[in-house]
C-alpha cells in the first residue's frame, strides 16, 4: 500500500479500515451529545463501514498490486511497491 505501512496493514486492509470506523462510532456515542448530529454522524460511519464491506476485494487488490478500482474510481497508490 504506502511506502511507510507495514506489510500486515497491506494484508488486512479492511479489517483494519472497520476498526477505525468502529473506533469512531464509538467516541462520536460518548462524546457527541446532540441526538440529531450523532444520528447524523452514526449514519455516514454505517455507510463508510458498508462502502468498505462492500468493495473489500478492490481494497485488498489496492494492498498488493497498487492499483484498484473502488466505486468505479481508478485509484494509483503513490510511493508503493506492488508486493
Amino acid at each position: 500500500m504506502l511506502a511507510a505501512a507495514p506489510t500486515w496493514l497491506d494484508q488486512n486492509v479492511v479489517l483494519a479500515s472497520l476498526i477505525v470506523l468502529l473506533l469512531v462510532g464509538i467516541a462520536v456515542l460518548r462524546f457527541v451529545t446532540k441526538a440529531a448530529t450523532r444520528t447524523v454522524l452514526l449514519i455516514l460511519i454505517l455507510l463508510a463501514a458498508g462502502l468498505v464491506i462492500a468493495e473489500r476485494d478492490e481494497f485488498e487488490q489496492c494492498g498488493s498490486t497498487c492499483e484498484c478500482d473502488p466505486a468505479n474510481v481508478h485509484v494509483t497508490v503513490p510511493f508503493c511497491n506492488p508486493s
